[in-house]
């Protein structure tokens, strides 16, 4: 792999409030906003480290900052926590993410081995 895809997977590997300023500055030319930018990352980790969407999805929740950033969209974001919704669905007892009285929560220990 070249290293134009490690520069990308290193600068999505940082802090979201690093990268793009959390809306004090305008994102960084090339770098997506919102939930595209969780998408992003699991396409590059998954490309980085030949693993699924679940393993991607694993290992980007072992960074903190993206940790807090997961947690924030699937609160405030209608179409994250629809997602969030159907991944609890769809992995059940091994979900990533889990609802309590009515919040959504990154479970702890997400990304641990």
């Amino acid at each position: 792999m070249g290293s134009e895809h490690s520069d990308r997977y290193d600068r999505l590997m940082e802090s979201p409030e690093e990268r793009v300023g959390y809306d004090r500055q305008p994102p960084e030319e090339g770098i997506p906003k919102d939930r595209s930018r969780w998408l992003l990352l699991i396409k590059e980790m998954r490309a980085a480290h030949s693993c699924g969407i679940y393993e991607a999805e694993c290992r980007a929740l072992q960074q903190p900052a993206w940790k807090r950033w997961v947690a924030r969209q699937i609160n405030h974001d209608a179409e994250c926590a629809k997602m969030a919704r159907s991944h609890i669905r769809y992995n059940g007892d091994r979900a990533l993410i889990a609802e309590d009285n009515g919040k959504l929560i990154v479970r702890n220990g997400v990304g641990s081995k």
